[in-house]
């Protein structure tokens, strides 16, 4: 069960990566040193969603 369960993750993992390599920003942010994949993603995603919240209180 576990290693269906790491299966998924990494599939997962895998279209978040695909995801990010298509906005622009997310190379931008690798670019600062200690950012790698996955934060640079994380840090995306977190900015989309702040923006998302902005512009539902507009």
């Amino acid at each position: 069960m576990l290693l269906e369960y790491q299966k998924h993750l990494s599939r997962f993992e895998d279209e978040i990566d695909a995801l990010a390599k298509e906005i622009e920003e997310y190379k931008i942010i690798q670019s600062i040193p200690g950012i790698g994949e996955k934060i640079a993603a994380t840090i995306i995603s977190e900015i989309g969603e702040m923006i998302g919240l902005i512009t539902l209180k507009n």
